[in-house]
């Protein structure tokens, strides 16, 4: 029997099981309402984006709703083009967003917040496709654990509220899985320019990610190929997949070879921009240690050790049906995907959103699988592995600290608090920006609103995971200047000397020629990191050499996380030409 034979068997049993699963689906909107509701208007202001947020989203979505707004094409062209190492699909619906309501960080961090809601409400429907040859109960039990356990994860929760492209990317993956699964030899070129059309999405919203999904798929693909030929449909999964791939090939023509608009030129940039992107950060220094990727495993990404153990458990026990088609794509993507990330030398918590889509809906299948079939003994066993993985989360949380050698009893309380800190499922919980705290912000803006205006160049000579030259103009933007320059035409890229922590020797009266002000602080970095103590050397370069004349506008005191804090001087250099 084919697998389109069994999904309708499986979705035909029983009197008025279309009515049911009308119902379970009313049901879970209603649910993702709720939590949208709870979890979006309380999202936190109290730190300011980061410089990942403000440059890499945030920068490019304000050009584009400037553009909008004016009804500017060309402007609108360029800034989308212009997103050559991360893309512009997020960017573009902020864009949107904020030609509307005004630019600025509230609408993206809630619209954010709203699409996680509607990606768990995609976990729902997508575990119910990946379940599609289970009995009608199990299918729905599997649905309403995957959306249980993606709930569940304090980090999907804290990047949801950040400008980051991981949340996004996990939602447009979801509805990807979902169109993938159901492709089929019923369901006609529609299903299939659908599932292709999702893939491209899902590349021009990160393209590191979109290309390993893509990858997966393609693994998939080839073991679907094999086992249409065996059944005597290799033609027609060909003329299916020639669909398929029909809205990935136009993508990919048009960003990579021919970037309409303009020319072969930008293609040539566009590739050159995403090699370099993809090469980065593979230098050894990089490695991020064990313990730590242990701790965002286990305490952020999970709510709990335990949770974890019980989603890798679900998983598991899912191979017991590994010859149906969705748990056999599941454990292809989230190998495909995830083996590449969990082995890559440099990491960061969110990394491991990317996979975790698959891991949630495969436990939600496995675990749904083996509990048992009674619906009291049932609820028993739900009621015991709730109690049992999410009572006292920091309990075994601290134990795995310890037990990867991180645990410091001298800064116990401090750790404790980061360990509580991860594992905040409330709306207002902090948002993980790296950035100023909102009224360390305000402080730096009050000395440089009355200093710069919308006509001028300014560089930063030095750089910090705080503060960027995107949140600099953003935020002058929302204290009333007119769109700046810089903004419009896409020069704040060059609009600091160094993002790195190696001296390699600038010319830095060459860099800061074409400025009107070169903004600087010291330390240069406003964590105090010793890492880039350098960019001061270049400062005092610039005022020797005769050439800028420096002025102290204040001090800037920068908590830590630590409890320190850092006292920064302002510094804002001119020209004396």
């Amino acid at each position: 029997m084919g697998s389109g034979e069994r999904a309708g068997a499986g979705e035909s049993a029983g009197p008025g099981a279309g009515a049911a699963t009308r119902r379970s689906t009313v049901a879970a909107v209603v649910v993702c309402a709720l939590l949208a509701l709870l979890w979006a208007p309380a999202v936190s202001m109290e730190r300011a984006w980061g410089f990942d947020e403000s440059m890499h989203a945030a920068y490019p979505s304000a050009r584009m709703a400037v553009a909008l707004r004016e009804g500017a094409a060309g402007e609108l062209a360029r800034a989308v083009h212009d997103c050559q190492r991360y893309p512009f699909a997020y960017p573009l619906l902020l864009g949107a967003v904020q030609a509307v309501v005004g630019v600025g960080e509230h609408a993206g961090r809630v619209a954010g917040r709203l699409l996680w809601c509607a990606g768990l409400l995609g976990l729902f429907l997508l575990a119910r496709e990946a379940a599609r040859e289970r009995p009608a109960e199990r299918r729905a039990l599997a649905a309403w654990l995957a959306l249980a356990l993606g709930a569940l994860s304090p980090l999907a929760l804290a990047y949801a509220g950040s400008w980051f492209l991981e949340v996004p990317f996990v939602v447009v993956a979801v509805f990807a899985l979902r169109a993938w699964l159901r492709r089929g030899p019923d369901g006609g070129p529609g299903r299939e320019l659908a599932a292709g059309a999702w893939l491209a999405l899902g590349f021009f919203t990160k393209f590191n990610y979109g290309l390993l999904l893509g990858f997966a798929l393609l693994l998939d693909l080839a073991v679907e190929a094999v086992l249409e030929a065996r059944a005597g449909r290799g033609r027609d999964l060909a003329r299916r997949t020639a669909w398929l791939a029909l809205v990935p090939a136009l993508g990919f023509a048009w960003w990579l070879l021919l970037p309409l608009p303009y020319g072969p030129a930008e293609g040539a940039a566009h590739r050159a921009a995403l090699v370099a992107f993809l090469g980065e950060n593979t230098d050894a220094s990089m490695r991020t240690p064990w313990g730590i990727r242990a701790v965002h495993w286990t305490s952020f990404l999970a709510f709990t050790p335990r949770v974890l153990v019980v989603q890798a458990l679900g998983a598991l026990a899912a191979l017991a049906w590994v010859r149906d088609r969705g748990v056999r794509t599941l454990w292809i993507a989230l190998l495909g995907v995830g083996l590449p990330i969990w082995t890559h030398g440099f990491h960061q918590d969110r990394f491991l959103l990317a996979p975790a889509p698959a891991l949630w809906v495969l436990a939600g299948v496995g675990l749904a699988g083996v509990l048992p079939r009674a619906a009291p003994a049932r609820a028993a066993a739900l009621a015991a592995l709730a109690v049992a993985a999410l009572v006292a989360p920091s309990w075994d949380s601290w134990r795995v600290l310890a037990a990867t050698g991180m645990a410091r009893p001298e800064l116990e309380a401090y750790q404790r608090g980061v360990l509580a800190g991860f594992q905040d499922l409330r709306g207002g919980r902090e948002v993980p920006t790296n950035g100023l705290a909102r009224g360390e912000l305000d402080a730096y803006l009050d000395l440089l609103e009355p200093e710069l205006a919308a006509d001028e160049r300014v560089g930063m000579l030095g750089m910090s995971q705080a503060f960027s030259p995107a949140a600099l103009w953003i935020g002058l933007m929302r204290r009333g200047m007119e769109a700046p320059a810089a903004l419009r035409d896409g020069e704040l890229e060059r609009a600091f000397l160094t993002t790195g922590r190696v001296d390699l020797g600038w010319d830095v009266e060459a860099w800061a020629r074409p400025f009107d002000r070169v903004l600087a602080t010291d330390p240069p970095d406003l964590s105090g990191a010793a890492a880039r103590a350098f960019l001061g050397a270049y400062r005092e370069a610039l005022v020797a050499g005769g050439g800028w004349s420096e002025r102290e506008l204040g001090t800037l005191s920068v908590a830590r996380p630590t409890g320190a804090v850092v006292e920064a001087r302002v510094l804002l250099l001119a020209p004396t030409r």
